[in-house]
């Protein structure tokens, strides 16, 4: 695979990832999670690139990655909680394990995006893809790009919107590896 096939993987998921996390903005008139919609369109993307069962495959570890709540964390500290409502027992848990000496939403967060990338680990590496290797980066490098930009003054009061935008990039990496297998 090319370098110019990493870029554009890397764009495309960039702004479906997005598309995930700002419904309101593109299908406002549409029922249900963005997250839906956003699946069946990378599904039917991928299969122009993969095999059905890595498309299939490579679909489901999105849409199990993002069904996870990440609602109380995505702000890193710099917001209460409580922003997000009330935790359900998926967020009680996480938080009992990581807050032993206060609150840790970075803590939470990469415990979240572990449990959210497991199962796409563990179906590729039966798949005999080395996607795997890649799947397992993304839990810490979800957060850093998330912390990234928190921290870009550029991106102040679009904080949010970076982060989705460059996680999704990285989930166009995880797309270009599993191409390239």
């Amino acid at each position: 695979m090319t370098y110019a096939a990493l870029i554009v993987c890397m764009l495309v998921l960039a702004v479906f990832n997005r598309m995930r996390g700002n419904k309101d903005a593109w299908i406002p008139s549409l029922p249900g999670r963005a997250l839906w919609y956003v699946t069946c369109i990378i599904l039917a993307s991928t299969l122009a690139l993969l095999p059905w069962a890595h498309a299939a495959l490579f679909s489901l570890g999105y849409l199990w990655f993002y069904t996870l709540p990440i609602g109380r964390w995505y702000t890193l500290n710099r917001e209460p909680r409580e922003i997000s409502g009330e935790p359900n027992a998926f967020e009680r848990a996480v938080e009992r394990v990581v807050d032993i000496e206060g609150r840790n939403d970075d803590g939470a967060l990469f415990v979240r995006n572990l449990i959210g990338v497991l199962p796409w680990a563990l179906l590729a590496a039966y798949s005999n893809l080395y996607t795997w290797m890649v799947a397992l980066t993304l839990p810490l490098l979800g957060i850093m790009v998330r912390e990234a930009a928190w921290r870009m003054t550029w991106a102040r009061r679009n904080e949010i919107a970076v982060g989705e935008l460059l996680e999704g990039a990285l989930i166009g990496v995880l797309l270009w590896t599993t191409i390239g297998a």
